[in-house]
């Protein structure tokens, strides 16, 4: 039979055969249409992830820059000459070279972190105002992309800010800080011990300890002696109550108000000379420094003690120290388990210690420095060159 003979079965397989051509070009565009949607999810997680991790590596980078300029800004109010406003530029600009952050702009704050106005930038040449307590810094890091090209973008940019003041440290180190404060006071003036192991030879009241800047060395180093002032009393602080000297140590306390009357604890440091080292040596630590002696606690930090009170209790179970300040101190080692003046004399900072007898409690060697610690600001206090200053990073 020829195929004229069943034409509707020709009919048939033509229209079979006309009919193809439209659900495979659907298909096309199906495909292409979930090809650029499955790229743009692509895009979103890969570039996203990517768009999220320099975000952090901006913030990062703001962080630091504001915190060098501050940086400078608090040796400046310590009076510091090259602390000046091209040392504030060159500190902002190295730090933002160095986290690659791209369109940088810098301006000075108040001192609580609020823009000058009007806005003071930081720049070559500029003096730092004399309300400039902070610096606020903005910028962006700017990425290429990839798979994102595909639908137009070409490269992200994640921006971020930070601003940092300078000012009196507040009290303690925070946690998250390497320096601690230590529960033991030392005279404000440079002292020593006498051949007893008690307190003698104190300077007068401007015969401070040396502060010094880097390079730390031996040949400015100092030997800070742990005298007894009287028998049972030795200046180790009982600034937790509940809490031994070891702990007290190792878990230091961070809200410290000055100035204050403290108690001395009971306890021998011949114990805690592993504590001190292993936690701080070769790290900044706070010291109180003390002024006075009081019998009976006073009132408040600057009621002073009574002239009848005034020393030390002949047996140290109530001896208050007075604490006008802390002390920034870097802590080379501490040499407290035994007498050990020999050990102490081997540094070759100064003073060097007479104490001859095994009474003698021991030293702290390091260097009185000016550092500016990270920690919580006092905005309002006065500078001078016995506040401990700190710089806060606030937002």
């Amino acid at each position: 039979m020829t195929p004229s003979q069943h034409p509707e079965k020709e009919g048939m397989n033509v229209n079979a055969r006309a009919s193809d051509p439209a659900p495979r070009g659907q298909i096309i565009v199906i495909f292409a249409v979930a090809l650029v949607a499955i790229i743009s999810i692509g895009a979103l997680i890969l570039e996203g992830g990517q768009a999220f991790a320099q975000q952090r590596i901006a913030q990062n980078g703001a962080d630091a820059a504001a915190n060098a300029g501050a940086v400078v800004i608090a040796q400046h109010l310590k009076g510091a000459p090259a602390a000046d406003g091209n040392a504030v530029y060159t500190a902002v600009s190295t730090s933002t070279t160095a986290n690659e952050l791209a369109n940088p702009v810098a301006i000075y704050t108040d001192n609580v972190g609020v823009p000058l106005n009007p806005v003071v930038t930081v720049a070559p040449g500029t003096a730092i105002p004399a309300n400039g307590r902070g610096v606020k810094v903005t910028g962006d890091r700017v990425m290429g992309t990839t798979l994102a090209r595909v639908i137009g973008i070409n490269s992200l940019t994640a921006s971020a800010e930070a601003t940092a003041i300078a000012g009196a440290a507040s009290g303690g180190c925070p946690p998250d800080t390497a320096c601690g404060l230590l529960p033991v006071t030392f005279p404000v003036q440079i002292s020593l011990c006498d051949g007893s192991g008690r307190l003698t030879g104190i300077g007068e009241p401007g015969d401070l300890w040396q502060i010094v800047t880097p390079p730390l060395t031996a040949g400015n180093e100092s030997i800070v002696p742990l005298c007894k002032t009287a028998p049972g009393a030795v200046g180790w602080l009982d600034l937790q109550p509940g809490v031994n000297l070891a702990g007290e140590i190792v878990t230091p306390v961070n809200d410290f108000d000055y100035p204050s009357w403290v108690q001395t604890q009971p306890g021998n440091p011949n114990s805690v000379e592993d504590e001190i080292n292993n936690n701080y040596a070769g790290k900044i630590v706070l010291i109180p420094m003390f002024d006075g002696t009081c019998r009976i606690k006073p009132a408040t930090g600057s009621t002073p003690c009574p002239i009848a009170d005034q020393g030390v209790d002949p047996v140290g179970n109530n001896t208050y120290y007075h604490i006008p300040y802390l002390a920034s101190f870097h802590l080379d080692e501490a040499i407290i388990q035994g007498a050990n003046v020999s050990d102490c004399n081997a540094h070759a900072g100064t003073p060097k210690l007479i104490a001859t007898t095994p009474e003698f409690l021991g030293c702290l060697t390091g260097w009185f420095v000016d550092y500016s610690l990270p920690g919580e600001v006092d905005p309002f206090t006065t500078i001078n060159p016995e506040t401990t200053v700190a710089i806060q990073l606030i937002k």
